[in-house]
């Protein structure tokens, strides 16, 4: 009885296996990045890469409109700095109206720093808020000290209201403001 069954029989997929590994050698690799936003009534939270390393996480307090941005630090035992900015003036909304936000992260690739000079670079995430009662979005860029987060040190961010949108028309109630 000849053996030839069993020696194809593992031969093909051993074959297959070792072209799929030269294939895939050779093709371009990307990294991959997953980006997360969660929300309730009182707080949205929101992650996005600010370079190939590192992600920012950015928090909104729905109820006063502060927002802080914070990234980890290099060695993953705390939070390396960060900036805090409070999202209400670009909205014209009043806290007292109850503001209602929704908020996302995109990705951007500037190709420009923050200024001459300036340690600041753009990092690779747009933030979109969006403000329900005044019908209004602004997309943010998020500036960074990259070297400084590279070398331990604290990080300084800066958020940069970049363009701003109506996205729907508020209409005012009959016999008073919205």
């Amino acid at each position: 009885m000849k053996r030839t069954w069993f020696g194809r029989s593992v031969l093909w997929p051993a074959a297959a296996l070792l072209v799929g590994l030269a294939v895939g050698s050779m093709l371009p690799h990307s990294p991959l990045h997953a980006v997360a936003t969660d929300s309730n009534d009182a707080f949205i939270i929101a992650t996005g890469p600010l370079d190939e390393n590192v992600e920012a996480v950015y928090l909104l307090d729905c109820l006063t409109g502060n927002l802080m941005v914070t990234v980890p630090t290099r060695v993953g035992n705390g939070f390396a700095g960060g900036f805090r900015y409070n999202v209400l003036t670009d909205f014209q909304v009043n806290p007292a109206q109850k503001p209602r936000f929704l908020m996302v992260t995109g990705a951007i690739n500037l190709a420009v720093p923050a200024g001459a000079g300036q340690q600041a670079f753009p990092g690779m995430t747009m933030l979109y808020i969006a403000e329900i009662t005044t019908g209004k979005a602004v997309v943010y860029g998020t500036f960074w000290e990259k070297n400084n987060w590279r070398s331990g040190r604290p990080v300084q961010m800066v958020l940069r209201p970049l363009a701003n949108m109506p996205i729907r028309q508020v209409v005012a109630p009959p016999g008073g403001a919205p």
